[in-house]
């Protein structure tokens, strides 16, 4: 790096440094000019609720899984007409704060999943709020001892006969579920979830005291988070006569800055700062400062009564078990959401280069002119039962490049493609007595269309040229299917079963491949009823579901009142023996004449007991097995630690 370089680096550090600590400064002025004019207070009434489930009908009594409760807090039904419909709201009711009710959701989402919160009008707190005063419940979400049956739920008739129901307990008798008040105004409460909803990214909280202030009498909240992520990679060439061990410790820091702009119109902006140093065996140090554009979009709700919205702009794309996509893209989105209908449709494609060091530079090439149509489905079929159906298209018209062409190394392109996607998801749960409580899941996909592979030849001196061109007909498909239970008499615990298999090609022809490939969106996360994330089929090796067979076994508990610990068991096999073991993170290529990958151990402990800290631990050691020849029994280990702050 030159000194005119390093010096524009500085100057650039330090102009965003200062720029954070004045919002900082303006967040908590703003903070305290709320609290002088009642807009904000440091004990705000309890103005939010847990939505269990919504339906058209009243659900017959003992129909619901129980819930547990206290007097401080209740189970009610609201009726809500949307669009000449009447919806049947079920209702746990009231917390403090955004993050009170978060805590609790967690331990409601096992029998309610698709629970989300919502902030109530001051008419349906008069309504329904107990005598007591709102405390937070623990985060296993109870507040106290004592289960209610949500169908066995007393509500008012009247409006004028007090301020809600007595507290309820177990002997309370059902009956007027008939003679509900039905409230019209639902604004607040139909725009509040999708648009939290679309804010954060997968399995990602925010405390309920961030930043407020006003902008032109509108509210803008201000919060992020601060991650510290230290990692230990050893033996990934499965050598160990030669060490090239890798240290590393990624920190990054995102803003998030959501405006208000009427109830209808919101703005997000979260600019992030990242900064990676490296130290690899035998080599010098590394470090590399990155200034990002994270999300940053326009969120119109078209006309709320009917759940229509549109997004624009860069917005995070995501899924539950993000196996079809986990990522951030430069896109238009619609949003439509009902009580048993979800459902997205956009079109995405990169408009700036995400660094902004890099603002003068070309989008990477890997994704100039790439185009995706995406699309998600999502029925509640039947209580608990959901069906999912997607969508992706990707069409990349950067164009091949001619044989001969000399081209700098920095635009290397060797993949054209033009792909479909379709695939399904069957999700739910059931109980079987005396057993538990059983968590199924089961996705299907196929994918079609061609791909331009370009051979390059390097010349030196940061150039390369391109030598052959050859045009491919794609063909696959995969399963991923597995089962959770959780014991009925030890509900902490949890025993989940899963086999996933990608087609694989043994066609000699060049221009025909028949293997699965996942879209390139996908990050392979999900929880097996723990309260952290993990990649499913293994934290070290991270392979792509292409032409490999993978069986894991998984046992996890859940201790304390937010934490738990999952450890898996996962066997790799490819389905036709390669030379390629696509995504994987073990460097050394496979010999073609066996197929037997290996095996990995993953232990995954997650801790979020704090209000604003969250920690996890990761511990990896995967076996080599006869499919690397030479390589073959040696392990490779891998050790993590994320520490977050969020704000």
């Amino acid at each position: 790096m030159t000194e005119e370089a390093g010096k524009h680096l500085a100057y650039r550090r330090v102009n965003l440094w200062c720029m954070l600590v004045v919002l900082s400064v303006i967040s908590f002025q703003g903070r305290t000019a709320l609290a002088e004019t009642g807009e904000f207070s440091e004990n705000p009434p309890a103005r939010f609720a847990i939505n269990l489930m919504s339906t058209q009908t009243l659900n017959e009594p003992g129909s619901l899984p129980r819930v547990e409760t206290s007097a401080t807090h209740q189970i009610y039904n609201i009726a809500v007409e949307i669009d000449g419909t009447t919806w049947h709201r079920l209702r746990l009711g009231f917390f403090a704060s955004e993050e009170d009710a978060a805590a609790a959701l967690p331990g409601l989402h096992d029998d309610y999943p698709d629970a989300w919160i919502a902030r109530v009008s001051d008419r349906e707190q008069e309504l329904f709020a107990s005598n007591s005063t709102a405390r937070s419940p623990d985060k296993s979400g109870s507040t106290g001892p004592g289960t209610t049956d949500p169908s066995d739920v007393t509500v008012l008739a009247e409006s004028n006969a007090g301020p809600g129901p007595e507290p309820y307990t177990d002997s309370l008798q059902v009956d007027a579920l008939r003679h509900q008040p039905t409230i019209m105004e639902t604004t607040t409460t139909e725009v509040l979830s999708p648009l939290m909803d679309v804010v954060r990214r997968a399995d990602e909280r925010r405390p309920d005291d961030q930043f407020q202030t006003l902008f032109f009498n509108r509210p803008l909240t201000i919060g992020g988070k601060y991650e510290a992520s230290p990692e230990h990679r050893a033996n990934y060439n499965l050598d160990g006569d030669e060490d090239r061990d890798l240290t590393r410790v990624n920190q990054e820091l995102r803003l998030e800055m959501l405006y208000e702009v009427d109830p209808r119109l919101a703005v997000f902006l979260e600019p992030q700062v990242l900064h990676r140093w490296d130290r690899k065996s035998g080599r010098d140090d590394e470090s590399e400062f990155e200034v990002r554009r994270g999300q940053s979009w326009i969120y119109y709700s078209l006309w709320p009564e009917s759940g229509l919205a549109l997004q624009i702009g860069r917005q995070n794309l995501k899924e539950r078990r993000s196996w079809w996509w986990d990522v951030d893209l430069d896109a238009a989105r619609l949003h439509f959401r009902r009580a048993t209908v979800v459902a997205e449709l956009g079109i995405a494609k990169e408009v700036f280069p995400v660094s902004l060091d890099d603002l003068d530079d070309d989008i990477p090439p890997e994704q100039e002119d790439v185009t995706r149509g995406f699309g998600r489905w999502k029925w509640q079929w039947a209580n608990l039962q959901n069906l999912e159906f997607f969508w992706l298209s990707e069409r990349d018209r950067s164009g091949s490049y001619q044989d001969n062409v000399v081209i700098p190394e920095d635009r290397e392109d060797i993949l054209d493609a033009d792909l479909d996607w379709l695939g399904a998801r069957a999700i739910g749960r059931w109980k079987k007595k005396p057993l538990g409580t059983f968590f199924y899941w089961a996705d299907v996909a196929s994918v079609r269309g061609t791909e331009v592979l370009t051979e390059f030849s390097e010349l030196g001196n940061g150039l390369i040229e391109a030598n052959e061109t050859r045009q491919v007909d794609i063909r696959g498909w995969a399963i991923d299917a597995g089962l959770t239970l959780r014991p009925r008499k030890n509900r902490q615990l949890s025993f989940t079963a899963s086999y996933a298999v990608g087609s694989g090609d043994d066609d000699p022809d060049p221009l025909r491949d028949r293997s699965f490939r996942q879209t390139g969106l996908n990050t392979n996360k999900g929880k097996h009823r723990g309260v952290t994330r993990f990649r499913y089929y293994g934290e070290l090796l991270r392979p792509e579901l292409s032409n490999l067979r993978v069986l894991t076994f998984a046992i996890g508990r859940q201790f304390l009142s937010a934490s738990s610990m999952d450890l898996a068991y996962h066997n790799y096999r490819q389905v036709y023996a390669d030379t390629v073991l696509r995504s994987a993170r073990i460097s050394t290529p496979l010999t073609g004449e066996n197929r037997d990958v290996g095996d990995e151990i993953d232990l995954v402990i997650g801790i979020e007991e704090w209000r604003h800290w969250e920690l996890k631990f990761i511990g990896s050691v995967f076996r080599a097995g006869d499919a690397y020849g030479p390589g073959a029994q040696e392990r490779a280990y891998r050790a993590d630690m994320q520490l977050k702050y969020i704000f």
